[in-house]
């Protein structure tokens, strides 16, 4: 079995839900490893995954990963703002409303 793969909550989250709809992932411009670890997932179903606030191991690959921080920005909360900014207080609140740890480690199933 491999060691736990880092990821984000809401990496996790998403890989979850892509994995109930069929979604099919495909290397992205960006160089980040959702296609990877959800074929990962995908195929490995009890692989594991430790909970992190910082980069994981979709990340690591990602052009737009500096200094360990996304410098890639989104306006989904209605402003301008970096998706480091963003998804760290998304992962905040994953992490009080499902009662998650930092390095908790999950599965995807």
């Amino acid at each position: 079995m491999l060691d736990p793969q880092k990821i984000k909550p809401h990496h996790l989250l998403d890989l979850i839900r892509d994995l109930g709809s069929g979604r099919k992932h495909t290397p992205h411009p960006y160089g980040h490893d959702v296609h990877r670890l959800a074929a990962l997932a995908f195929s490995t179903p009890d692989t594991l995954f430790r909970l992190t606030e910082e980069f994981d191991a979709i990340c690591i690959p990602c052009n737009k990963l500096k200094d360990g921080l996304c410098t890639d920005t989104t306006d989904t909360a209605g402003f301008l703002t970096t998706k480091d900014s963003y998804n760290r207080a998304i992962d905040n609140r994953l992490y009080q409303r499902l009662g998650l740890v930092e390095g908790q480690i999950v599965s995807a199933i």
